[in-house]
């Protein structure tokens, strides 16, 4: 079950019921999954998610998009939208994705933003303190979006049993600097090992 929630009083009461249904049957197996869930999320609710085995799936690309309006309409408040930090200190999985095709749905510009917190039309970061590390910028679109399409341990790692599903990219993503990862391409792309890109101009 995935519901799509945003603001404090809407995850309170989804996390409230699931606390209700966990009672009669364990969710963590299943998959259960905060959608958005990037306006005021409390420390409480990451800690029930946690205990439940609730998953989060993020969308940074709409932190980029809508950061600047929000911070205007509801406060300095808003730029601590979707903390995708304290959801994993909480020891909260969390998976990236886009909520595309209205917001972008490239994922170079989800690792960029979650390790940046910048956001278009702002002048400066927001809640700069809530950026993640490369390490968790990258797991964020490889093992915990496994983790949140109910694929851990099929998809989402270089690790025997797992797909052979990979991408050689033309830096690090680990070690190049954020604005490097942002325009990163794709030179070679496998899907169950068999090769569907092959970028032209570096396959030589």
């Amino acid at each position: 079950m995935g519901v799509h929630v945003v603001g404090g009083a809407g995850i309170d009461k989804v996390l409230d019921a699931w606390l209700k249904v966990d009672a009669e049957t364990p969710i963590a197996p299943l998959g259960f999954t905060l959608i958005h869930a990037y306006l005021e999320p409390s420390p409480a609710n990451m800690e029930l998610a946690a205990q439940l085995g609730v998953l989060v799936a993020a969308q940074p690309a709409i932190h980029w998009w809508n950061g600047a309006n929000l911070e205007a309409r509801l406060g300095p408040g808003a730029r601590e939208a979707n903390p995708i930090a304290s959801w994993l200190e909480a020891g909260v999985a969390v998976g990236g994705g886009s909520d595309g095709p209205y917001f972008p749905i490239d994922a170079r510009l989800g690792i960029w933003q979650t390790r940046t917190r910048e956001v278009a039309g702002g002048d400066e970061p927001h809640a700069p303190e809530l950026t993640l590390d490369a390490e968790q910028a990258l797991a964020l679109y490889t093992t915990g979006a496994a983790a949140v399409s109910l694929a851990a341990g099929r998809r989402g790692a270089l690790a025997p049993g797992q797909a052979a599903d990979w991408v050689a990219l033309s830096v690090d993503p680990l070690a190049a600097d954020p604005a490097a990862v942002r325009e990163m391409t794709a030179i070679e792309t496998a899907v169950g090992g068999v090769t569907v890109h092959t970028d032209p101009a570096r396959s030589s």
